[in-house]
């Protein structure tokens, strides 16, 4: 299979050492990685046309958080379409208010 035609992820980390370890976890296992390192990236990327299968997001990133990148996805309808594996250290509460 083409690497354009293997399914995407959208790994969304601003620390460079968590981020690697999860691409490399997708890239073995037949995915194309892309990674942003803050929200406003990650928006951007996961609204371009060519839309990721999978979102790993950290939602306690920058000035535009993972909280926000989930606002933005629900506020466009677009939460729903794809799989979105939260890493995170914050608490249950917060991840419940995010959710």
């Amino acid at each position: 299979m083409k690497e354009n035609e293997l399914p995407k992820v959208c790994v969304v980390e601003d620390d460079e050492d968590t981020s690697n370890r999860i691409a490399s976890i997708f890239t073995k296992n037949g995915f194309k990685v892309e990674a942003a390192t803050n929200g406003f990236l990650a928006a951007r990327m996961i609204l371009n046309h060519d839309k990721p299968l999978i979102i790993t997001l950290d939602l306690g990133i920058g000035a535009i958080s993972g909280f926000d990148v989930l606002k933005i996805l629900n506020e466009l309808k677009e939460n729903n379409k794809y799989w979105i594996i939260v890493i995170s250290a914050e608490g249950e509460e917060s991840l419940k208010q995010a959710l």
